[in-house]
């Protein structure tokens, strides 16, 4: 009886460290994040436009060129086709960390001239309203 449950105790133990061990190998995962966060995940379409907007230091501003310059580069017939021509610029809308300048970037890019009111810069405001009509 006392050998038997020797036995037990001692594959109970080798189970607890079999799987402790294998915890400790799981943590080990690769990271599949993208090691800089801010960087757009696709560019424009137009090198010249990706070098523009990317040489804007702050980073706001950086992201409003990205969300605004889209349709200036498709043709009409691109647009129409939303799958292989995608349309980002509402990402790049919600990269803005300024709540002013989210709100106006999401107006233009939206279409909608109601968002304008709520920006709280008048000058932003004015610039919202004279863009989206």
């Amino acid at each position: 009886m006392k050998k038997g449950m020797a036995v037990a105790m001692g594959c109970c133990l080798i189970a607890l460290l079999t799987i402790l061990s294998g915890q400790a190998v799981a943590d080990e995962k690769v990271s599949t994040r993208p090691v800089i966060i801010d960087k757009a995940p696709a560019g424009t379409g137009d090198a010249e436009k990706d070098k523009m907007c990317d040489q804007i230091a702050d980073s706001d501003e950086r992201n409003l060129c990205r969300a605004l310059t889209r349709d200036t580069y498709n043709t009409e017939e691109e647009r129409k086709n939303r799958y292989a021509n995608k349309d980002h610029s509402a990402y790049y809308c919600s990269l803005v960390i300024n709540r002013d300048k989210q709100t106006y970037c999401y107006a233009l890019v939206r279409h909608q001239a109601s968002m304008c009111g709520n920006i709280i810069d008048a000058d932003l405001e004015k610039e919202c309203r004279s863009k989206t009509q």
